[in-house]
């Protein structure tokens, strides 16, 4: 494999991780969203 191939791969990956921590962000916000209202409702 050449450094222009692994560099593609290495980019690919990242901007990979970058979509799923946001993806994993947004859904982590949701659930504390709905966890914080059930507890705010609870009181």
């Amino acid at each position: 494999m050449s450094r222009h191939e692994v560099s593609q791969l290495f980019f690919c990956g990242l901007s990979h991780s970058i979509c799923f921590i946001h993806l994993y962000a947004s859904i982590i916000r949701e659930a504390w969203s709905l966890l914080t209202e059930e507890e705010k409702a609870g009181w």
